[in-house]
């Protein structure tokens, strides 16, 4: 299509784009990895160099962009649905409201990546509209399997049935994320927030707790069976 073949221009080129014209870019199914290969395109490290690109919008449903540079990359409002982004570089990225519904981000770099709602302006905006509610970022049963999430903001997100299992999430954001159902085993949370966050039903065997804040969450037959926890903040937190 024409959006693969702008995107392979390079992601100066594509941003430029992307500014002057109006257009929603449409790489939905596309193995994007691929196409990067074929072009002779991948960098140093055999990867698609896709750092600081802007898919904001973007339709991304079953794009495969695995393995990808995808560092500061702006995902916002995009529809990642069914992507794959396995081992893909994404620290930094902003994923403000996209949805990840059933994407795979197993073993992804996500540290300090960005999925909370909109930003500061809205919030202040939201004050003169009552009936304004702001989108948070879906990533319901996205796969995430020994990803870095290390300081990532998840906050406010739908992490519903989300497979976090050997994921480093520590110092991370989760204020008031919807983790029903969430597969934390093994994870490390250090140090992480969990407040006013929905815990019910998740799964933190064997995780690591310590310094997490649980102030009023959500713990309903969350199973922590064999963690490690200490230091943990439990002021408020509802487990029955």
């Amino acid at each position: 299509t024409q959006h693969i073949q702008w995107l392979l221009e390079g992601v100066e080129a594509w941003n430029k784009r992307r500014e002057r014209e109006d257009f929603v870019p449409d790489l939905s199914g596309v193995d994007i990895s691929k196409k990067f290969k074929a072009a002779g395109k991948l960098d140093s490290n055999d990867q698609s160099p896709l750092a600081g690109i802007n898919f904001r919008k973007a339709k991304l449903t079953d794009a495969k962009l695995s393995c990808a540079d995808l560092i500061d990359a702006d995902f916002s409002k995009a529809d990642l649905t069914g992507a794959d982004l396995i081992f893909a570089d994404l620290p930094y990225a902003k994923f403000r409201e996209a949805n990840l519904t059933d994407a795979n981000l197993s073993g992804a770099k996500l540290n300090y990546a960005n999925f909370s709602k909109a930003g500061q302006s809205l919030y202040k905006m939201a004050t003169y509209l009552s009936d304004y509610k702001p989108d948070y970022a879906r990533l319901i049963r996205a796969k995430l399997f020994g990803a870095d999430l290390s300081g990532a903001d998840l906050s406010g997100a739908d992490l519903t049935e989300a497979d976090f299992s050997e994921a480093n999430l520590t110092r991370a954001r989760l204020k008031s994320a919807n983790l029903i159902y969430a597969d934390l085993t093994g994870a490390n949370l250090s140090d992480a927030d969990f407040s006013e966050a929905d815990l019910s039903n998740a799964n933190l065997t064997k995780a690591t707790v310590a310094g997490a804040d649980f102030v009023s969450t959500k713990l309903i037959d969350t199973n922590i069976s064999h963690s490690q926890i200490w230091k943990a903040k439990l002021w408020k937190a509802k487990a029955v």
